[in-house]
């Protein structure tokens, strides 16, 4: 039976709850929010399953067949999907050709009490839950045992999520299926759910926000001076009837530095096993970071999706979409990684992430003592908002200027 001798050692990816024929097997939050296995010892019956499902004992297996990555930089052409998607919009159409094919698609989406848990969607409407990144890992719950039952009826499945889910999933269904296509996001570490909790909860109070409607951690603002394409926190909410949005940066919020600094990360993702190896996935999907950098004559307008098409199938989806995008440049693969920290492996140190938690959870008030801890002084905000935010456009202004003079 499978067991957990340091957190270090499991993701929460469910595979080994999923694949577990007596069902023993029950996932259980930590003092930190994380889910871990447990096992009803009079229930099982040591086959052993549950190991073999592990990611972290027993590597995930290639899918066949496999080819070179190909990246692009890529946006949809449709101004709505645009503005209510996090980056280029691209995870959308990919969606829609599954689901216009009779196909399911599962993503991560909120509950009404603000956490983020796994689902399935079989309409256009549904999938607009999955729109937007959520910095929370997703309770996978059924969604692998649904997955499999939906592979097995004949319908085509996309799967979205983080890439130890993606190998979770793999790993539990034990061999390859045509009709999935793995779709994971370039993954910064997952946050504590009980942090979010205590934090958004205290948020919402503080700014006397009662019936909030949408959470988004990359809202997408318009400033004179920010410009359009800030990382923002947003929260939408209805207010004597009228629909309100509050947001601010992400990473000058105490919740979005901490998130930042890996300090409320899962123990797992500070040592990404996953990570090490390559990707299991068709599709890998992300904010085009760097794009400033290495093509300063294009200057990003409400956001820009990096994709990595890892197998035929991946690259077979890409290209039905191809003709609803504004744009869709190749670029070299092994240099946009480079740029995305969600794509490389970057082990961390983990001594003062445990502190902090333990710091933060032992206190009576996480939210507030969050609040005083790891709010980025009054500088680093206005670096953040102004400097930072605008000298890559200020410099892609600069060359465009120079370009239309010549």
């Amino acid at each position: 039976m499978i067991q957990i001798l340091h957190q270090k050692e499991c993701s929460g990816c469910h595979a080994c709850y999923s694949g577990c024929p007596k069902e023993c097997i029950s996932m259980k939050p930590d003092n930190e929010g994380f889910l871990y296995p447990h096992v009803d010892h009079q229930l099982c019956i040591d086959c052993g399953l549950c190991e073999k499902n592990c990611v972290f004992t027993h590597p995930a297996p290639e899918q066949k067949p496999r080819m070179e990555p190909l990246a692009s930089a890529a946006r949809c052409s449709d101004r709505h999907l645009l503005s209510t998607s996090s980056s280029g919009g691209i995870f959308s159409l990919l969606a829609r050709q599954i689901i216009d094919a009779g196909g399911v698609v599962f993503g991560a989406q909120w509950t009404q009490d603000w956490k983020v848990v796994h689902a399935y969607a079989e309409t256009r409407q549904d999938l607009t839950a999955f729109q937007g990144s959520k910095y929370l890992q997703s309770e996978i719950g059924e969604s692998f045992k649904q997955t499999k039952k939906s592979l097995k009826s004949g319908r085509k499945v996309l799967f979205s999520g983080t890439p130890c889910q993606i190998a979770g999933l793999i790993r539990y269904l034990h061999k390859p299926y045509p009709d999935l296509i793995c779709v994971e996001i370039a993954c910064h570490g997952t946050p504590s759910p009980k942090i979010w909790q205590a934090y958004i909860q205290d948020y919402l109070i503080q700014h006397d926000i009662r019936e909030p409607l949408n959470i988004s951690f990359r809202y997408k603002t318009s400033h004179a001076v920010l410009g359009n394409d800030s990382v923002s926190l947003g929260i939408t909410y209805l207010r004597k009837g009228k629909i309100h949005t509050r947001h601010e940066p992400l990473y000058a919020t105490s919740y979005g530095h901490a998130f930042s600094r890996h300090s409320i990360s899962r123990p797992s993702c500070l040592d990404c096993k996953v990570k090490q190896n390559s990707s299991p996935a068709d599709i890998t999907l992300g904010d085009f970071q760097g794009l400033g950098h290495l093509y300063p004559a294009m200057t990003p307008k409400n956001g820009i999706s990096l994709v990595i098409c890892r197998t035929e199938k991946g690259m077979g989806l890409y290209d039905k979409i191809r003709e609803t995008l504004s744009l869709d440049m190749p670029v070299p693969a092994d240099i946009t990684v480079a740029h995305n920290a969600g794509l490389a492996y970057l082990p961390e140190n983990s001594d003062y992430r445990d502190a902090f938690m333990k710091e933060i959870l032992g206190s009576t008030n996480p939210a507030s003592h969050l609040n005083q801890t790891s709010t980025p002084r009054i500088i680093n905000r206005l670096m953040q908002r102004l400097i930072k935010s605008r000298s890559v456009i200020l410099k892609n202004i600069i060359v465009n200027r120079l370009k239309y003079k010549k």
